[in-house]
């Protein structure tokens, strides 16, 4: 449907579809005059696009066709799994090309050397964990599969001691997890970091403490409205500029796994824009 609609409204498309991120990457070197570039997918798909859009300095165009789409929902675009949904997505997305607003983006460089930026959240403790085993399953869909993942999860973790290294202080916590959000949610519309504005130069910290297993199986459901911050247990910080230290963990943002800690985090205001965004 969006490749219809684009040739519909006179635009020329190079369609790059790829059954790999290092394939799409080949294919993305042999595209030199493109005036925009339009990711149809999941949040894997947009964090790989986000980072063409960024070396190439190209406006960025988001259609959510994947089961979880919060980095639609971090900068403000039309997604939904309901009938109409897709098309609504890209009708807004084809009439809008041409009107591009700016939005924040978060670089994480991991242990390696990998640096890559992101719109939504990044993971770090028990939700990183979560992701990797939701990303390894097919069933259920969405939001459910998260949740699936994290009971199954939940059996066998173990607090982690983290230490977060900011330009003029360090703070160690032994806790459960710890998300750092430029956007509010993940996991399909979690509002983890519920906080976070794409546009205001800063990084939101989610710090889970350390809790027995039940009772953090009791304030996960608060995820949805985002009042979990309101416990005792939570904290709540902001920066544009920290590291965060943990034992072998990995991370991930916007759902991909980018590394291992410790990870270099960094807020560039305003880095990429985004077509349609309000």
């Amino acid at each position: 449907m969006l490749m219809e609609a684009l040739r519909a409204a006179g635009h020329g498309i190079t369609l790059i579809d790829e059954p790999d991120v290092a394939a799409a990457r080949e294919s993305a070197h042999s595209v030199t005059n493109a005036d925009a570039l339009i990711a149809c997918g999941g949040d894997g798909t947009v964090h790989f696009a986000l980072q063409w859009a960024l070396a190439a300095g190209l406006p960025l165009g988001i259609v959510p066709a994947g089961s979880g789409d919060d980095a639609a929902r971090a900068v403000g675009l039309p997604h939904g799994r309901r009938r109409g949904d897709l098309a609504r997505a890209i009708a807004h997305c084809v009439a809008h090309i041409g009107e591009a607003r700016p939005v924040d983006v978060i670089w994480a460089e991991t242990s390696d050397g990998t640096r890559e930026a992101y719109l939504g959240v990044l993971a770090g403790g028990f939700d990183s964990s979560v992701n990797l085993r939701a990303n390894g399953m097919r069933f259920p869909p969405g939001t459910a599969k998260y949740v699936v993942a994290m009971l199954r999860e939940l059996r066998h973790f173990t607090p982690i001691a983290y230490q977060l290294e900011f330009e003029d202080t360090a703070m160690d916590v032994s806790g459960m997890l710890i998300a750092v959000g430029n956007g509010s949610t993940y996991g399909g519309g979690m509002k983890v970091c519920p906080g976070a504005d794409v546009r205001d130069g800063r990084a939101e910290i989610l710090i889970v403490g350390e809790m027995p297993k039940l009772a953090f199986l009791m304030l996960f459901p608060r995820v949805f409205t985002g009042t979990h911050v309101r416990h005792p247990v939570t904290r709540v910080l902001s920066a544009s500029r920290f590291t965060l230290h943990a034992p072998d963990q990995d991370v991930f943002a916007d759902g991909e796994r980018i590394g291992s800690t410790p990870v270099r985090l960094s807020v560039e205001a305003l880095a990429v824009r985004i077509i349609g965004a309000p």
